[in-house]
């Protein structure tokens, strides 16, 4: 058996810089949330390469350029491993939740460059940071072959505790 280290190592060298990206957004270290949501936006790109490479069946569209936009990555993450997750999200304003996604992200990361488009506030930022990290965590079990249905539950608890949160707000 591998020590906690040791497994963390493995999950390290497997999911190259995803993984500590990861875990800085959801460690209590002082950041604004629109920068944790920033980041974990940013994730899904190189998350996303990394589920490609792992399992053959699986693939990230290219554009017209083969070019994999962050638009893209999100939405083929999201229907591959968040339908449970952003049920509600896909049912009524998925197209319009990928958009202030890219928009949030490239609000922080090209700081001027999206002053009039619509970004995520502060409610939401917390409310998809909390999404983004489950579907996340269900990303990585799939990598690290562990059994999702071991979790399933708690998962489902989970989203159900922050769905209710927010929609009742």
């Amino acid at each position: 058996l591998l020590s906690r280290r040791q497994r963390q190592m493995c999950i390290r060298d497997r999911l190259d810089i995803a993984y500590p990206m990861f875990m800085y957004c959801l460690s209590d270290i002082p950041m604004p949330v629109d920068c944790k949501i920033a980041s974990l936006i940013e994730i899904a790109k190189p998350l996303g390469e990394i589920v490609e490479k792992k399992n053959r069946g699986f693939s990230m569209p290219r554009n017209d350029r083969n070019k994999l936009t962050l638009k893209i990555a999100l939405k083929t993450l999201i229907d591959e491993f968040g339908q449970e997750i952003f049920k509600v999200e896909i049912n009524t304003n998925y197209y319009d939740l990928l958009k202030l996604f890219v928009n949030t992200r490239n609000k922080i990361s090209h700081v001027k460059s999206q002053r009039n488009k619509n970004c995520l506030d502060g409610k939401q930022c917390v409310f998809y940071t909390a999404k983004l990290s489950i579907m996340y965590r269900a990303i990585l079990y799939s990598i690290l072959n562990i059994d999702i249905n071991i979790y399933n539950h708690k998962l489902k608890e989970a989203i159900s505790k922050w769905d209710a949160w927010y929609y009742k707000n």
